[in-house]
């Protein structure tokens, strides 16, 4: 609310007012014998007020003016759209990097509990070998061990077919060891070329 008014006061009934808001209005608003404006309603900008009085409803007075800027309301200001801004982006971006921190957890454990999972069938294979290699090189010792005992009980007895049995055996356990040999080398090449 503006108000007005000249600065002859002998007769105040008889005063007339006109003014025009520079930026808005390019005609004169009469506003009769009220010296009172509302500014009510404007935008956010720059405006300049412009008013003229008439102490008979002759001739007017030169212009007065009146510069003002009206400010928008505090949510329309660039540090409350920010604020706005950062409201909704923070949260968004939270939400994600959990989001993707958690995928990449997931693949993680996937990939952890593969390798736990290859690391016990590969103990099983291991087991297995261990098992089967025991089980031929102790059915060949337990023939040789048993020759040589009978060779002690009938040191004179000793007969060509029990001899040629140990070597025999002896020979087999021989071809078992090597194979074993032969079968890890092969192994760690393959290891080399796979690394």
């Amino acid at each position: 609310m503006v108000q007005v008014s000249l600065l002859d006061f002998t007769n105040p009934g008889t005063h007339q007012y006109r003014f025009r808001l520079g930026g808005k209005d390019s005609d004169w608003t009469y506003n009769g014998q009220k010296n009172t404006v509302s500014l009510a309603g404007l935008a956010p900008g720059n405006y300049v007020f412009e008013v003229q009085g008439s102490l008979d409803g002759g001739q007017w007075s030169e212009s007065a003016f009146l510069h003002f800027r009206k400010e928008g309301p505090w949510w329309s200001s660039w540090w409350a759209m920010l604020f706005f801004l950062l409201l909704v982006t923070v949260p968004i971006v939270i939400i994600v990097r959990n989001r993707v921190f958690l995928q990449q957890e997931k693949i993680k454990n996937k990939l952890l509990q593969q390798e736990v999972t290859h690391e016990m069938e590969l103990t099983s294979v291991k087991e297995r070998l261990l098992a089967n290699i025991t089980h031929d090189l102790r059915t060949p010792l337990t023939l040789i061990t048993g020759l040589a005992k009978s060779m002690q009980v009938q040191p004179n007895g000793v007969t060509d077919s029990a001899i040629a049995n140990i070597q025999k055996q002896s020979n087999d356990l021989l071809v078992l060891v090597r194979g074993c040999v032969k079968s890890m080398k092969n192994q760690r090449k393959k290891r080399g070329h796979n690394d």
